[in-house]
């Protein structure tokens, strides 16, 4: 789905790369917002197994995850 200002993308292993950033670029702001998370949180192994899961899960239709792009 988008429109002319944001896309939303279902959540992939492709995508683990970029959401590592964006949690590292905005670890500070978050923290206000989000649970407390461990080190390992921010780190590429944990989110493509995050990842991965959101995907199988996504594939039985039982949730769906989407990442907003701009």
């Amino acid at each position: 789905m988008q429109n002319q200002l944001i896309q939303l993308i279902p959540a992939d292993l492709s995508l683990a790369e970029q959401v590592v950033d964006y949690y590292q670029r905005n670890r500070k702001f978050l923290e206000k917002f989000e649970p407390v998370r461990t080190e390992d949180f921010f780190r590429l192994p944990i989110n493509e197994k995050c990842c991965k899961k959101k995907w199988r899960i996504a594939k039985k239709k039982q949730h769906f995850v989407f990442i907003l792009n701009w």
